[in-house]
């Protein structure tokens, strides 16, 4: 099954490179069978637990950050059908350039699949690095001059957040190596194990390394200055994947090395992830207030997010992680909705200053709607998912740590007040009289479509399968 669910993207990236026919229809079949397949995979876990063969290992924990991944991957195919088609002033992508964006995005998608799936913390962080590699020419697609500053400073930081990773991961081998039930190798169920055993000072710099370098990618403060260009300048389904599917996917990499820290420092490692957690939460808002740019504005709302993430994780409690765990999924969904609902706006209107859009609601009805109810969702408004996995980190975070969850929910208040104002500025009000005459994909509209049932439903009814895999990852974080 794993095997399928990473062999469906990497033969739609070959074909790609072969042909510009067909591409949007056979990667939106393709990423929907790969969601289908995830679907499977997942329930398999959650029925009967962990599948460990060769060199993959599909935990609860995994199997949920797959669907996650999943998901996102088949919206923003579904999006990229509609993108492709009007994306240079309404004029289609076509030829050469339509072949690159299909080889790049499957390859991408294949690379953000594979980490999940496999056991060996040497290969994830291959894995890690292949996410960038295949993302950072999505980055600079467009070709224009801050598109391709955008991909370059991608590149270098993720190369910076890759070297502190790799040293962390080599501090840990040492660690490993000289335990008292000394084990030669990086299979995680075999390190988790053993944490207790670590040598606690080395594994404060392991950890240190680990929360820096792997935070890179998945958004945290200090080294999240990437991601607002990235987000900013990427083709819209590209911004998607980047904030729904990529920082979601960075950020497992740090809980898998998060957790294994935890049990040989205990309260240190927490302490540790609490600061990046509220540092990243702190810069976010500061941003979001003075923020012109609406994309880069959702970008600064992933930095936001992930560092409610964690807080979730330093937290600690089962009900932390479980809020925590069922937060980046909820995140997952309406970010990458948001980003949809943004390029339709990017379409319509031809800019990202939010100052020069207004009249939604009237302009583009559909996306008015969308981008409004996405925006109260992101801001933490109920009856969103979002709603109850703040609340639940919330709750957790007043029972451990209860200065730094009212520092959180003074916080997140800030960051409701800069989302609700540039959002209210966008959607109401007259159109003017410059909006050009442009029609909207109903391909677009479909991906908008599916994304926005999983905000709302979240947090309305207990998912069938999600509920018990988020149960079951929440367990094995805990130590259960």
């Amino acid at each position: 099954m794993a095997e399928l669910i990473l062999l469906m993207p990497l033969a739609a990236s070959g074909i790609s490179i072969c042909t510009d026919k067909f591409l949007a229809g056979l990667t939106a079949l393709v990423q929907a069978l790969t969601l289908a397949f995830s679907l499977v995979l997942a329930w398999r876990v959650a029925q009967y637990g962990p599948l460990n063969y060769g060199w993959f290992y599909i935990d609860a924990v995994g199997a949920l950050f797959l669907l996650t991944v999943a998901v996102v991957s088949c919206t923003a195919a579904i999006y990229s059908a509609g993108y492709v088609r009007s994306a240079h002033d309404g004029a289609p992508i076509t030829g050469a350039s339509l072949r690159r964006y299909y080889v790049q995005f499957n390859l991408f998608t294949f690379a953000m699949l594979l980490i999940p799936l496999l056991g060996n913390l040497g290969l994830v962080w291959i894995a890690l690095e292949l996410t960038t590699l295949t993302s950072v020419f999505l980055v600079g697609f467009e070709y224009t001059g801050r598109a391709t500053e955008a991909a370059w400073k991608y590149l270098i930081i993720s190369f910076v957040g890759a070297m502190l990773g790799l040293w962390g991961l080599v501090l840990l081998y040492y660690c490993t190596v000289h335990a008292p039930a000394a084990y030669q190798g990086l299979e995680w169920a075999h390190l988790y194990r053993l944490a207790g055993s670590l040598n606690p000072q080395t594994m404060k710099i392991v950890l240190l390394l680990c929360l820096i370098g792997y935070g890179t990618r998945a958004g945290l403060a200090p080294m999240h200055t990437w991601l607002p260009d990235a987000h900013g300048e990427a083709p819209s389904p590209v911004s998607a994947l980047l904030s729904g599917a990529k920082t979601t996917v960075s950020f497992y990499v740090v809980l898998r090395f998060y957790f294994i820290a935890v049990r040989s420092l205990g309260a240190t490692a927490q302490h540790l992830m609490l600061f990046f957690g509220l540092l990243s939460v702190l810069i976010a808002a500061a941003f979001i207030l003075q923020q012109q740019d609406y994309k880069r504005m959702l970008a600064y709302s992933t930095v936001e997010h992930m560092g409610i993430a964690g807080l979730g994780a330093a937290f600690g409690t089962p009900l932390a992680i479980y809020g925590m765990l069922f937060h980046l999924f909820n995140h997952a969904v309406t970010k990458s909705n948001l980003f949809y609902a943004a390029g339709n706006v990017l379409l319509k209107y031809r800019t990202r200053e939010i100052l020069r859009v207004k009249g939604l609601l009237k302009s583009l009805p559909l996306t008015g709607v969308v981008f409004l109810v996405a925006v109260l969702a992101i801001a933490g408004l109920p009856p969103s998912g979002i709603f109850v996995s703040e609340l639940t980190v919330l709750t957790a975070g007043f029972r451990t740590y209860p200065g730094a969850a009212v520092a959180l929910l003074a916080l997140l208040a800030v960051v409701f007040f800069g989302l609700v104002r540039s959002m209210y500025q966008m959607v109401f009000g007259p159109p003017g009289g410059d909006v050009p005459e442009m029609g909207i994909s109903n391909w677009n509209n479909l991906a908008m479509a599916l994304s926005l049932l999983l905000i709302i439903l979240p947090g309305l009814i207990a998912l069938p399968l999600l509920h018990p895999l988020l149960n079951a990852a929440a367990a094995v974080f805990a130590g259960r």
